[in-house]
């Protein structure tokens, strides 16, 4: 009774704007009921009702979500003949491919059979996983009677699904390719759903391998007998049948009030249900089969693109039709920002199709928690057309932002399937939210007869406000001149705490680039940034015209200290290395790790001889000072090689230079180890 005083409040409100003596008396009639029909709404009452029917929902939701956690003790799953319904999420063991290079044969294969991680729940949800995931389902058909036995993917918008199932002969597996991106006549049963007929006769035992990938895995997964799924199918579809009836007839009623009042609100809802029913159709599978069939490529990305737009659309109506006086700027900014935000995802959506969910759906929740705000708030400030508005979102904004959790993987519905809640919770929708639209055209007139009485009524105060006025604004001007002062002391505070964070962060910036610059295992610097300093002395050196000379050098045999006492001891000993060179080596040298277990040395205003000398030095202090490791003592001895830029040569660039070193390291080595080569030496 009270749904259809509801219609005819709404069409008595609809045809105000209509003139016709007919019209008039009918809006007369109209209004009559609708006096007695607002009079008895306490607003209270409803919102209690409503919330304590979304906690029975809640707490119905987590009864099941327990109730699913139990765990067969194997992974086998028996049918019987008393049970027609599996949920089989926790029979379901699944192994996750991230780089998508994975086959049957390889995941079929003993290396992979215990990598495969068993399933704790009724369904499985891996959230927002751009990953292939590979299912291993074993079942046994315990059933005497029943020899048709499905098995359902509840998610039509499922990008990939590969069956495999064992062949005829046992040599290979059968593979059955199907997806939402893939044409309908890959189905193994003409279905918007997957299903597939598991050919599995009494007694029989077989192993399942599904291979899915999609950017949300959330994976609603049953076995039905076949009398269980065609009552099921036929329940649903009559359920969804209806609920999309009543949206296209809605959409239509507010398409002839858009042209009836051509106001803008009109517009931007009746775009927002368009675009909320392809997406309701296309992600329930049924705008692909029968509105583009052979389009398989739109099945990329209309998904994302339909939610973008909806979004949009609803952001654009729901500023629109909260325009009070009273609202902040602030939310007017969040909406125009978030407008942008949406509109700018679609052109990359084009693109790189359902990977933009990743950022398409927290955006959705924050629109959700926004349009609940921007509600509360007006009807906080006493814009009465809220009223309705927040009957009318409020399930659908509690659904739809249960529904971008469940996609996110932040939780698993198990009772209702997130688009199908949604899509009922669109039919509440799109009826309250037409009276919605009705209320806030009467409410609008009203305002402006009550307008016209507030300014006469404003005018014959003026003069008396006055005075009073004058006096709130020099109260006003000196608590802002108090404020202002405050402020600046603030100010100055967060500025003294701000400097002394940027010399704080300087500290660590240099910290950091001095830790960038050195090799953490012998304490030298590394060989990038020792090319970096030495590039800009062999520069300096060339201009200047000074000596400069390279230090190349090699522990001997060094793998045989790694072979013999390991590698942690070879670490230590060229850790020890590192050491001496740092002793030996002058605060101008450059000396670091080249890499391995070979050493490099600048010496800036050092000739050749002179760098050959040093060479010797150090050669000699390796060969004296053994490592020491426990209870014994490793010799080391090094090859050295030295070449140099004085008046006997003059390489034309550092990297010949450091050939020349490396050269002579190399005559070194060949020579007979624990020396020092010089590469105009070898010349001469």
């Amino acid at each position: 009774m009270i749904f259809l005083s509801g219609i005819r409040w709404l069409l008595s409100i609809s045809i105000t704007n209509m003139k016709s003596p007919l019209l008039s008396y009918i809006r007369i009639w109209f209004t009559h009921y609708v006096g007695a029909f607002v009079k008895q709404i306490n607003w209270f009452r409803i919102f209690i009702t409503a919330g304590m029917l979304l906690l029975a929902l809640v707490a119905f939701q987590s009864a099941n979500v327990h109730a699913g956690a139990f765990q067969p003790e194997e992974a086998l799953l028996i049918l019987h003949d008393g049970q027609e319904e599996y949920l089989v999420g926790s029979n379901i063991e699944y192994l996750e491919d991230p780089l998508q290079s994975l086959g049957i044969e390889q995941v079929s294969s003993a290396f992979y059979d215990d990598r495969f991680i068993r399933g704790e729940v009724d369904i499985l949800n891996f959230g927002l996983k751009d990953s292939v995931y590979w299912l291993r389902l074993t079942v046994r058909n315990g059933s005497v009677l029943e020899e048709h036995w499905f098995l359902e993917l509840a998610r039509p918008s499922m990008n990939s699904v590969f069956l495999y199932r064992q062949s005829s002969d046992g040599d290979g597996f059968v593979e059955t390719k199907t997806g939402y991106v893939f044409p309908f006549s890959t189905r193994d049963m003409p279905h918007e759903n997957f299903v597939f007929d598991l050919h599995l006769a009494p007694g029989d035992e077989q192993t399942y391998y599904l291979r899915v990938k999609d950017m949300s895995l959330d994976l609603p997964l049953r076995i039905w007998s076949g009398g269980a799924f065609g009552r099921h199918d036929q329940t649903s579809r009559l359920i969804i049948a209806a609920s999309f009836g009543a949206l296209i007839a809605m959409l239509f009623y507010n398409i002839i009030l858009l042209f009836v009042m051509r106001d803008l609100g009109y517009v931007y809802y009746s775009s927002f249900q368009i675009f909320l029913l392809l997406y309701l159709g296309s992600i329930q599978g049924y705008a692909p089969r029968y509105l583009w069939p052979n389009a398989t490529s739109l099945n990329f990305f209309v998904i994302p693109i339909l939610i973008e737009v909806a979004i949009t659309f609803q952001l654009l109506f729901i500023w629109e039709f909260l325009r009070f006086d009273s609202r902040p700027k602030w939310l007017t900014y969040i909406c125009h920002i978030l407008v942008v935000i949406f509109l700018i995802s679609i052109p990359p959506t084009l693109i790189i199709g359902a990977k933009i969910l990743t950022v398409v759906l927290p955006l959705v929740l924050i629109v959700q928690v926004y349009a609940l705000v921007l509600g509360v708030w007006a009807m906080w400030r006493g814009y009465k057309p809220a009223r309705y508005y927040l009957f009318a979102w409020s399930i659908y904004l509690v659904v739809g932002f249960g529904a971008a959790l469940h996609h996110m993987g932040w939780f698993t519905a198990i009772q209702l399937i997130p688009e199908q809640a949604l899509q009922l919770g669109a039919v509440y929708l799109v009826i309250f939210q037409s009276f919605a639209l009705a209320d806030r055209i009467s409410y609008y007139k009203q305002e402006h007869l009550n307008s016209q009485n507030d300014l006469i009524l404003q005018q014959k105060e003026t003069l008396g406000l006055k005075d009073e006025l004058n006096m709130a604004l020099e109260h006003a001007r000196m608590d802002l001149e108090d404020r202002v002062a405050q402020r600046t002391r603030e100010l100055i505070i967060l500025n003294t705490q701000l400097s002394e964070e940027i010399t704080e962060r300087k500290h660590a910036e240099d910290e950091l680039k001095r830790l960038a610059s050195i090799d953490f295992l012998t304490g030298m610097f590394n060989r990038r940034y020792f090319f970096d300093l030495a590039r800009q002395e062999f520069v300096k050196s060339a201009r200047y015209n000074r000596p400069l000379s390279i230090v190349i050098f090699d522990i001997d045999i060094f793998k045989s200290v790694n072979d013999t006492y390991g590698h942690l001891v070879g670490d230590q000993a060229l850790a020890h290395i590192g050491k001496l060179v740092l002793e030996i080596t002058r605060e101008p040298d450059i000396p670091a790790r080249f890499g391995g277990e070979e050493f490099i040395i600048l010496l800036p205003e050092t000739d050749c001889d002179n760098a050959k000398i040093f060479a010797e030095r150090l050669r000699q202090w390796v060969e004296d000072s053994p490592v020491l490791c426990d209870n014994y003592s490793i010799p080391l001895t090094i090859s050295v090689g030295v070449s140099g830029k004085d008046s006997r040569g003059n390489p034309d660039s550092f990297d010949h230079l450091i050939s020349q070193a490396d050269e002579a390291l190399y005559i070194a080595k060949n020579a007979g180890r624990n020396r020092v080569t010089c590469h105009w030496d070898t010349i001469s």
